[in-house]
């Protein structure tokens, strides 16, 4: 070896700072050189910092022979790089990069390698090919270059933090060749596999194969397959494929490729639930990417498109798919796993599909991807949603900053159907609602679980097709209390707490628990309500359950009053109460105004009422031809200021005052038909009393007495006791057959079967006063007229023991105006026939006396006593 070439690398080594050892050294003739066991020592860092087992280069003789050292063939064998014992962890010194294998020759197309090999820590590479030296980019050499000790320095802990890097990866091996002649194209090709590797404990991959290619001043190219890949909480992707182009060598400049496709075989948390994904991005401009991509969720396929801003973070989103029930699954279990708390919800009941629908979905991103505005359709056959089934769906929805608006929700439920639009502010999570259409509310008792709603939906029965509402709903979320809806509905046969009604219309105002129906009016068969009505909700304590806590009406009907007391059922009894005097066959006309408010567990009520029917009315059992009147009925109290009814022809005008049971009352009588007066009262007496006279005598019978009659009663009593008043009055009948009359006849009878010759006596007039005591009524003088006579009478009748005790007298000829008989010639007939009735009214006992002449004493009296 030439003396000066040995002199040379010894130099260039001191001034670095080192020196170079060997064991051994041969110059062969041809210039090749071969030193065995070179090792390199840093007389700076006092370490050993090179070695190999052999080192064989061969030189240019030629070149050599001016002074020139052209290396033309290079042979490493099991080389290493050694870092020093200061900056080793063990503190010892030991092979940073070993096994280095290298042979190469210096051939005129450039440096060709054969082979090439080292290990790096757990890492190994595998280099070829043919490299032009003059196309590898140095750095230049600074003036003052940094010794040999600190660009080591440098160099082993840059080492050391990549090679801790590279310990996460098992089983790393690169592979690269070089095709890069002087005169022809310039190209590097590199296979990097891997068994596996993880990211800071948290994430794995296993088989990995990286492929990279480029062409100096031509494209580049890379593409990676990884067969799987773990994360935390299960998650997993399996089979996945990266490929992307470059039109030139990217630099670290410019890293943006012409083209990137991603395809994941599967994915998921657990179990699968993400397939056959496929993205493909494509820049359109320095910044600004397009991606298209198609993949399926759980048994749902969608397809997206994309164009975003990685560096301003903005983007555009188009979406579309077919969400299935298996997706729902999959969002609901992923929800709870997220959110444990979200297990407390429905989640299952939420959506149920069938039918999988049509979803599209376009997002706009502002800067940190903050969403700007989203817009959303749906088109969907059969799902269910909260137990709300429905066979179609098509939604239109959007977001703008915080308004989230879907404007058309059009449902279809069997006969229903209808349209709906919701507005909700994110902020302030105020929400309105749009309703019009027709609908059953009883089918969305899911999406309004409050029992309330429940309870109060479940009183009515709707037809199929539900009933036509429109209506505006506003509502703060999780607020109850800001409720506030008004609208208008309208329905045809359906029932009410389980009567059937024709139509019911109206207009409503609803807050949390308070209902307001104006314009109210619904149809039976047999008449009509019109009006407003309002009512309040609350819990009862009690039994935890929904009830009515007040009720106002303001209403006309005309419609069977009986069912009250079921419509209104939690005031049954005071409803109950109220009507409890009426009865008709035909409903009267009603305008009424209430107000029920429950107070203690108990409701008071104040109810006004204006009856008015012309037809056949029953008053406490009491048959009335028509009726007139005003009521105001209370807790325990009843006031009527004024009836006016017809009966038997005649005209009745009474009032009363009722509190508790007691009842006053004052009523008139005019110009009736007596006969069915009498019927009239006959029929009351039989409702009331199972055991009155009155069931023995008919109705033709009674009305055959014809006549007239006017009447006059003001009393007390207890309501529904005819045995319990106290009062007086007066009474006329005039043109009325009374001779077959129980009471007034029967005195005509008595004398006829007395043989009296004026025994064919008629009487067609009655008048007098009476009085009632609880079960008697008294007639102090009670007269009856006929044509040529009249009989004074007194007496009482037992209404309790239906007994009579009267008296009466026979005055002949005193109807007789024209005849100038003298009075005290009359009084002495009137004296001679005296009456008496005893017994039953349907058969009574009579006795008629005549009153002897007096005699002398000593002298028998005779007193003639004949009876029948």
């Amino acid at each position: 070896m030439p003396e000066s070439l040995v002199r040379l690398l010894e130099k260039e080594l001191k001034a670095q700072g080192a020196t170079m050892s060997m064991s051994g050294i041969r110059i062969q003739p041809n210039g090749r050189i071969t030193i065995d066991n070179p090792k390199i020592y840093s007389t700076d860092l006092q370490s050993e910092i090179a070695n190999a087992d052999r080192i064989s280069l061969k030189v240019n003789r030629a070149l050599l022979l001016f002074g020139r050292a052209q290396i033309t063939e290079l042979n490493v064998i099991n080389g290493s790089l050694i870092i020093p014992a200061l900056l080793s962890k063990s503190g010892v010194p030991e092979p940073q990069v070993d096994q280095i294998d290298l042979r190469a020759k210096n051939q005129r197309e450039g440096w060709v390698i054969h082979q090439s090999k080292f290990q790096f820590g757990n890492a190994r590479a595998i280099i070829s090919g043919i490299i032009d030296p003059t196309d590898l980019t140095l750095e230049e050499v600074p003036e003052q270059p940094l010794p040999l000790s600190q660009r080591l320095i440098t160099f082993h802990n840059k080492a050391l933090e990549i090679k801790d890097l590279l310990s996460q990866i098992e089983g790393l091996e690169a592979r690269i060749r070089f095709d890069a002649s002087r005169q022809g194209p310039k190209s590097a090709t590199a296979v990097i596999t891997a068994i596996g590797g993880k990211w800071q404990n948290k994430a794995t991959a296993d088989e990995v194969l990286v492929e990279i290619q480029a062409s100096l001043g031509g494209d580049a190219s890379l593409s990676a397959h990884v067969g799987s890949i773990n994360a935390p909480q299960n998650t997993f992707a399996k089979d996945l494929k990266l490929s992307a182009a470059w039109p030139q060598i990217p630099t670290t400049e410019n890293l943006q490729p012409s083209h990137v496709h991603l395809t994941i075989g599967s994915g998921g948390q657990e179990s699968n639930f993400a397939s056959n994904l496929y993205f493909n991005f494509h820049p359109l401009d320095p910044e600004n990417w397009r991606t298209n991509g198609y993949f399926q969720i759980a048994d749902s396929s969608w397809k997206v498109n994309s164009v975003a801003n990685p560096k301003n973070k903005t983007a555009s989103v188009d979406l579309m798919g077919s969400p299935t029930q298996g997706l729902v699954e999959l969002v609901i279990n992923l929800a709870k796993q997220v959110a444990p708390k979200m297990g407390k919800l429905p989640l299952e009941r939420m959506a149920r599909v069938i039918d999988p629908p049509d979803l599209h979905i376009s997002a706009e991103f502002e800067g940190a991807l903050k969403p700007k505005s989203v817009d959303a359709t749906l088109e969907a056959n059969r799902l269910t949603s909260l137990d709300a089934p429905f066979d179609r769906v098509i939604a239109q929805a959007n977001l703008r900053g915080n308004q989230v608006e879907v404007p058309n929700l059009w449902l279809r439920s069997g006969k229903q159907s209808g349209r709906l639009s919701v507005l909700l502010d994110l902020e302030t999570m105020h929400r309105r609602l749009l309703i019009d259409g027709l609908f059953n509310p009883n089918t969305v008792n899911g999406w309004i679980p409050d029992p309330w709603w429940t309870e109060l939906w479940s009183n009515f029965r709707f037809p199929e097709e539900g009933f036509y509402c429109l209506m505006d709903s506003s509502q703060i979320i999780k607020r109850p209390e800001t409720l506030r809806l008004t609208g208008y509905g309208t329905c045809k046969e359906l029932d009410i707490r389980g009567h059937p009604m024709e139509e019911i219309e109206t207009h409503m105002f609803i807050l949390q628990r308070y209902i307001d129906l104006y314009n109210l009016a619904l149809t039976r068969k047999e008449g009509s309500i019109k009006g407003d009505g309002q009512f309040s909700i609350g819990q009862d304590p009690r039994d935890g359950i929904y009830k009515m806590t007040a009720l106002w009406l303001d209403a006309e009907s005309t419609i069977d009053l009986s069912i009250g007391p079921d419509l209104i059922y939690e005031v049954r009894e005071n409803v109950e109460e109220i009507l409890e005097p009426y009865g008709y066959s035909v409903p009267p006309k009603v305008d009424a105004r209430s107000a029920s408010v429950m107070h203690k567990n108990r409701f008071t009520y104040d109810v006004d009422l204006q009856i008015d029917t012309d037809e056949a009315f029953n008053y406490y059992d009491y048959p009335l031809d028509s009726l007139s009147a005003t009521v105001s009925v209370g807790n325990d109290r009843a006031d009527i200021p004024a009836v006016k009814a017809r009966l038997a022809g005649g005209i009745v005008d009474a009032n009363a005052t009722v509190r508790n049971e007691n009842i006053a009352l004052s009523v008139t009588l005019s110009d009736a038909r007596f006969g069915d007066t009498l019927k009239a009262s006959a029929e009351y007496f039989r409702a009331s009393d199972p055991e009155s006279s009155a069931h023995g005598i008919t109705a033709e019978e009674l009305s055959a007495y014809g006549g007239t009659t006017s009447l006059h009663f003001t009393g007390k009593g207890v309501v529904g006791d005819s045995l319990s008043y106290d009062g007086e009055g007066t009474y006329q009948i005039s043109g009325a057959n009374l001779t077959d009359l129980p009471l007034l006849g029967g005195i005509s009878r008595a004398l006829d079967s007395a043989g009296i010759p004026i025994a064919t006596l008629k009487f067609n007039g009655a008048e007098g006063e009476f009085a009632v005591q609880k079960r008697y009524v008294e007639f102090p003088e009670l007269i009856l007229v006929g044509p040529i006579a009249q009989i004074k009478s007194s007496g009482k009748y037992d209404l309790g023991e239906d007994e009579l005790d009267f008296k009466a007298q026979l005055q002949p000829f005193r109807s007789i105006p024209l005849v100038q008989v003298p009075l005290r010639l009359l009084d002495v007939f009137t004296g001679i026939f005296e009456v008496r009735l005893t017994g039953p009214i349907s058969d009574p006992k009579k006795s008629v006396f005549r009153e002897a002449p007096k005699r002398e004493e000593g002298v028998s009296t005779e007193n003639e006593n004949v009876s029948g």
